[in-house]
């Protein structure tokens, strides 16, 4: 896990925000930031999400180079999966 910074929980947040405009039937939403510590350092940053829906679970996770990056694939995903 990381130190957050403000910045990084305004841009995870604004993100979500969008997600749950569109659909209505979140009920809670939890987001898991963390840098590995792996030689690879292409895939060291890593987002991961789990949203609890009426009715189903849906988890989605990604990883990147870039924290932002990696939060913008997991929010493609994420809206991909609601639809």
């Amino acid at each position: 896990h990381i130190d957050v910074t403000p910045a990084l929980r305004t841009y995870v947040t604004g993100k979500l925000d969008r997600i749950t405009r569109h659909f209505d039937q979140v009920v809670d939403v939890r987001v898991l930031l963390t840098v590995e510590n792996m030689r690879e350092k292409e895939k060291r940053q890593r987002a991961e999400c789990t949203v609890h829906v009426k009715g189903n679970d849906l988890f989605v996770e990604s990883t990147h180079f870039d924290l932002y990056a990696a939060v913008d694939e997991l929010m493609e995903w994420l809206s991909r999966l609601l639809k």
